[in-house]
């Protein structure tokens, strides 16, 4: 859809109008008069994109008029937020608006405010007009919901058509869903015709479920007649008779198959047609009498909905049912309050990833015909890193957003930047050379500016400020730039700051103006002190940095971190861990964190280990960081640990997946890591582990999936008891110079499909020839083993 934006700007803008203590600077009047146009030209989006998609070029500029107008209402929205967060932290306590009403600050915000919305209310009573000129009608919905026009049309048309197969829906996390709802349909002791319903909000997989369930072969064969009928906001109730009536009556084409020996109606398309709601109710009803009947209702918004079309349904008394999908739960209860409705809940991460893995990323058998391929995988194999598309489709996607304004690429070695871009560009990402005054000026207004490979040659500071609407601003792996500038606290929409592998090496305290501020990504960079101020954005998210903490605020410090990286590079510098520790005790969200104490580049990492083991000074204090933070699921260790008791608890028990690096541990970790329940990855890296054997016990690692450690010091073998890790199903062993034999226990490794060995010497390569070797035994079950020779 050409004007994703416009249903949200709504909901923001009605929440700001009823957002009790809001100071809407005098314009209170005219924002409303706004929010209510942009609704009134929300029933004109529809024929809007269908025009769009026809290339009609006076609409497509009509459509991009708007999408405009969206973003400037968003830029308004967050300078209210801005300007009233301000007013609060210079009150400090609750007072008397007026009170700062004749500072020089807020008669500059009054203007600034007041003009904003002038230039606003002027466009869209302009784009208003020009509708009438474009010859736009209204379609009678609302853009963007999800029965109504625009790109939800999709979903609409798609609803119309029965789902009669269905083998390969993916629902993900929806298993337990599934089976309650098949075996309530099919309740052989509830004879009573029943109402079975799905609720949830937009985009949780009503209809999804309702599909899965609708097509399962054991539901197919339980009923005689079916029908799927799409209700929606927008479809009358005469139009939905009709399709009832096509369906169940199996009128015409398209309607679905009933079992054998089953009639249909004499009912004809041109007879259904020319009936009225009365006639074509009791036919339905009629029709229906005595048969065995499943019918979903699917997306019913209102008791209205239902009310028009439930005594269409007789009562039969022998287990007939609907399935009714709707947001609304008072919709479900009021359907039969007999029956408990179904509530879907958000999945969580692990089921979110694989839906969009799913998605976006084909079966094996799939990838060679997909224009969407996994170009690199994590080491364990699960996880896709980096992807890439096909040429033509790349061209397609660049060619399309642009013509939107969605963003721009800029080459500065094929084009000059003044024809490379516009003033309406929303994205810009520019490539290679240097970024001069010229480059700089002529980008306009951009929400997002990525650099990739440009030299900033010291413009980052005096030109990068100037844009003050930008939301993602990432300059990863530029030169040039030696700090962030002074006035990057003018950016006061950013949620997004990005200075990853470049040269910066100073923070401004101005930093702490950003109050949108999400992410902060200043990996690799010579950054040594973060201000004070940062740790009291109370959006800051995800934040990395390539140092430690030299102080934590006490009071309005942010608590909503969700991951955290701390990088130190200063290896015989005492590091002040109470300050980390305060601040991960008042994290509530914080799932992932990341301690990075190696602080040399990779191929020195070895020589590292053997200085850091004896600098006491860095070592990760675990029994007192991590234990409590049993939010904590996902925990990166690079540094000196020591030794590990069986007897006291060192991480959270959810914790999801664990990597140890350089850790020095001195005793065997399995038996303590093995107690990890929820554990499903775990990394043992190099220098990870000084001991010479490994035991795992049985009843360790009960979800533990893949494993990968480093053999470099254990000479003396790994034994692995019956039980132990019953699901693994990769295992990745590096640095198997001194391994003398394949350890006995991975026969007991049954779920094991994947086994590497890397570094290994010759004898190890004898002993595990396929039928022949010593070994061979012992990994005879796992349907892939890679092997790598140390020379």
């Amino acid at each position: 859809m050409p004007f994703p934006n416009i249903s949200s700007v709504i909901l923001k803008l009605g929440g700001l109008l009823v957002q009790e203590g809001i100071y809407l600077y005098g314009t209170d009047d005219k924002i409303k008069w706004v929010n209510t146009e942009l609704t009134r030209i929300q029933f004109f989006l529809g024929d809007a994109e269908l025009k769009w998609k026809n290339r009609d070029a006076a609409v497509m500029n009509w459509v991009k008029e708007i999408t405009d107008v969206g973003y400037e209402i968003e830029d308004l929205i967050d300078l209210l937020k801005y300007r009233n967060e301000i007013r609060r932290r210079r009150k400090g306590f609750i007072g008397s608006i007026s009170r700062y009403a004749h500072l020089p600050g807020e008669i500059i915000a009054l203007h600034k405010v007041g003009a904003k919305v002038d230039k606003i209310k002027a466009k869209l009573e302009d784009i208003s007009k020009s509708k009438d000129r474009y010859g736009i009608i209204s379609t009678g919905n609302q853009g963007n919901e999800e029965s109504g026009g625009g790109g939800d049309d999709m979903i609409y048309i798609e609803r119309f058509h029965s789902p009669h197969f269905v083998d390969d829906v993916d629902v993900v996390g929806f298993d337990s869903y599934m089976n309650k709802l098949i075996g309530r349909i099919l309740n052989q002791g509830n004879l009573v015709r029943s109402v079975v319903s799905i609720v949830g909000m937009g985009g949780l997989g009503k209809t999804t479920l309702a599909r899965k369930v609708f097509g399962c072969p054991q539901v197919k064969e339980k009923f005689l007649t079916f029908a799927w009928i799409a209700v929606s906001q927008k479809n009358t109730l005469i139009n939905l008779l009709k399709e009832i009536a096509k369906q169940v009556m199996d009128i015409g084409k398209g309607g679905l198959r009933r079992s054998e020996g089953e009639s249909s109606s004499s009912l004809s398309i041109k007879m259904m047609n020319e009936m009225g709601e009365l006639e074509l109710k009791r036919e339905i009803f009629e029709f229906l009498q005595g048969r065995k009947y499943l019918v979903v209702l699917d997306d019913v918004w209102s008791i209205d909905h239902w009310e028009m079309i439930c005594h269409i349904f007789p009562d039969n008394s022998n287990g007939s049912k609907i399935l009714l999908t709707t947001r609304n739960m008072e919709v479900a209860e009021h359907a039969d309050p007999r029956s408990i409705p179904l509530e879907l809940q958000v999945l969580g991460d692990v089921e979110s990833w694989e839906v969009l893995r799913r998605k976006i990323f084909p079966r094996n058998h799939e990838v060679k015909r997909s224009l969407v391929q996994v170009a690199k995988r994590s080491k364990n194999g699960e996880r896709v890193t980096k992807i890439r598309i096909h040429d033509v489709l790349r061209d397609w996607c660049i060619k399309e957003a642009r013509k939107s304004g969605f963003f721009n690429i800029n080459n500065i070695e094929k084009k000059s930047m003044v024809s490379a871009t516009t003033s309406n560009d929303n994205r810009v990402a520019i490539h290679n050379k240097s970024l001069d005054g010229l480059l700089v000026s002529s980008l306009g207004d951009p929400r997002t500016i990525l650099t990739f490979g440009t030299n900033l040659n010291g413009n980052y500071g005096k030109g990068f400020d100037r844009f003050n609407l930008l939301r993602v601003l990432d300059i990863q792996g530029s030169s040039g730039i030696r700090y962030v500038p002074e006035k990057i606290g003018e950016l006061i929409h950013l949620r997004y700051l990005g200075v990853r592998n470049t040269e910066v090496a100073k923070i401004p305290s101005s930093i702490g103006q950003l109050l949108y501020l999400e992410t902060f990504d200043a990996r690799g960079t010579q950054i040594t002190k973060v201000p004070i101020s940062f740790w009291k954005i109370q959006s800051l998210m995800y934040v990395y940095l390539p140092c430690f903490l030299e102080e934590v605020p006490r009071n309005d410090i942010t608590q909503n971190l969700h991951k955290l990286y701390m990088g130190f590079t200063l290896v015989y510098q005492r590091i002040k861990w109470m300050m980390l520790y305060e601040l991960l005790q008042q994290q509530k969200n914080l799932v992932s964190l990341t301690i990075d104490l190696k602080g040399l580049p990779h191929k020195d990492e070895l020589e590292f280990y053997n200085q850091v083991g004896t600098v006491s000074n860095n070592r990760i204090p675990i029994d007192s960081l991590f234990a409590s933070k049993k939010e904590l699921q996902f925990l990166k260790l690079y540094g000196v640990i020591g030794r590990l008791s069986i007897e006291e608890e060192y991480f959270p028990h959810n914790l999801i997946e664990l990597t140890l690096k350089m850790s020095n541990i001195l005793c065997d970790p399995m038996p303590v890591l093995g107690k990890l329940s929820c554990l499903t990855l775990l990394r043992l890296g190099i220098g990870s582990y000084r001991g010479t054997h490994l035991n795992c016990n049985g009843g360790d690692f009960p979800r533990l999936r893949h494993l990968s450690l480093e053999w470099r010091f254990i000479q003396e073998g790994w034994n692995v008891q019956h039980g132990s890790m019953p699901v693994l199903a990769t295992l990745h062993i590096n640095g198997c110079f001194y391994m003398h034999k394949i350890p006995i226990g991975l026969q007991h490794l049954v779920a094991l499909k994947e086994l590497r060995l890397s570094d290994i010497p010759l004898k190890i390569e004898k002993r595990t020839v396929k039928d022949e070797g010593e070994d061979w035994p012992i990994i005879r079950h796992i349907p892939s083993i890679i092997l790598r020779r140390a020379w």
